[in-house]
């Protein structure tokens, strides 16, 4: 297979994982309601977005999960 043809197929999956997650934003922490601070307010935005993996049985798939982030 070409590398050209690699490099397309990596675009695709991408823009496929992009667009398929679930993820949460908020822009302004402190003018969110649904917000809850512990102790003081910090300034700033907040972003969660799910992690996925197969498993972190072993050191070897906890060393590639390391590398891959």
């Amino acid at each position: 297979m070409n590398p050209e043809g690699e490099e397309e197929e990596v675009v695709k999956l991408e823009e496929d994982i992009l667009t398929s997650f679930k993820h949460v934003y908020v822009n302004e922490v402190v003018r969110e309601a649904r917000m809850h601070f512990q102790r003081v307010p910090r300034l700033g935005a907040y972003m969660a977005v799910p992690l996925v993996y197969e498993h972190c049985l072993t050191d070897q798939a906890l060393d590639a999960a390391v590398e891959d982030f």
